[in-house]
């Protein structure tokens, strides 16, 4: 099969490196890591059974399989900015209703983990909300995101990074814990919980050194994974 060389108007070089980057890719992975595990993908055609659903972040340094050393047909993810997920509306069907209901009502996913991490875009955006004036559909979105820094009283103009990076820590914290209470509002996950048949979890990712720390709804805290 002929390799595509994706020109645009008869020329090659007007493709973006980006692009020539990820094409690049995926020829080498169908020559090599396709290659060498063909039966894996094989079996992978005929269907899923992921255990985990991931909720995490749309940011690009994200990596779920990568940061949690799993394959393909391991986990069912969904991402977005700052990894929300709204409270259930039935008037209001939304993406995220449907991944969560399917993942759970379907899928049987006995695990749903809300993932944030740090230097997250979209938190900055909700401690500063004035820096959002042109972009209005990511300003509607992070109205999910706002009660979390409520908790967190604004920094005066004088505040120093160290302050800022704290509070932008302690912010990722309590959006995460946010987004789980408003996981739970969903009919689907509220009665596999009932049940016992499903779990709901917080983490947060160290993008700087790839640690992460868990909430520990017994201790209240959030503790080393």
């Amino acid at each position: 099969m002929k390799r595509s060389t994706l020109h645009k108007s008869g020329s090659p070089s007007a493709s973006s490196s980006g692009l020539k980057k990820l094409v690049a890719g995926v020829h080498k992975f169908q020559l090599e890591h396709f290659e060498e595990n063909k039966l894996f993908f094989e079996k992978l055609a005929h269907g899923q059974k992921p255990q985990i659903l991931l909720i995490t972040c749309a940011d690009s340094r994200i990596d779920p399989n990568l940061i949690t050393a799993s394959q393909p047909g391991d986990l069912f993810i969904m991402r977005n900015v700052a990894n929300i997920v709204p409270q259930y509306n039935s008037d209001a069907p939304s993406e995220a209703a449907a991944v969560i209901e399917y993942a759970v009502s379907v899928l049987g996913v006995a695990d749903v983990i809300v993932m944030g991490h740090s230097d997250c875009g979209g938190i900055k955006a909700v401690l500063h909300p004035e820096k959002l004036t042109t972009l209005p559909a990511v300003s509607s979105w992070l109205n999910h995101a706002t009660t979390a820094a409520s908790a967190n009283p604004a920094a005066p103009a004088c505040c120093s990074l160290c302050e800022e990076a704290q509070r932008l820590a302690e912010t990722t914290n309590n959006n995460i814990l946010l987004q789980l209470k408003n996981l739970a509002t969903h009919p689907s996950v509220a009665a596999a919980m009932a049940n016992g048949k499903l779990h709901i979890h917080g983490w947060n990712y160290q993008i700087e050194n790839g640690s992460i720390s868990y909430f520990d709804k017994d201790r209240k805290r959030w503790c080393q994974l």
